[in-house]
């Protein structure tokens, strides 16, 4: 299949890793017994979510939606969002919820 033929999606949904090596030596000692892989991104937590807005325009429908999960990385993903999108990090319960931001296939690069 090629490229510009990729299955589009109406929702692209993540969890990606996204705490920053100094986040993981200040994780408790039960969390830092997972994979780090699972939990460590470059680019003070933001490689992976920077690649996920990158390419997720592929994938999505023109009327599609991306959620990503950012937890603490919240205040520093805002930066590397598109500037026209109508992006909002949020919280999904109260106290202690995970944060996420939600963005428009409208409003993504590419």
């Amino acid at each position: 299949m090629k490229a510009s033929e990729a299955r589009r999606y109406d929702i692209v949904v993540s969890n990606p890793p996204y705490v920053s090596v100094a986040e993981m030596l200040r994780l408790p000692r039960e969390h830092r017994a997972e994979p780090a892989i699972g939990l460590r991104a470059a680019r003070a937590g933001l490689a992976i979510v920077e690649r996920i807005v990158a390419g997720a325009k592929r994938h999505l429908d023109p009327g599609g939606i991306l959620v990503v999960e950012v937890g603490n990385a919240a205040a520093r993903v805002r930066a590397p969002l598109p500037r026209t999108a109508s992006a909002h990090v949020a919280r999904v319960r109260a106290r202690d919820s995970p944060r996420f931001f939600l963005l428009r296939a409208a409003d993504l690069p590419g």
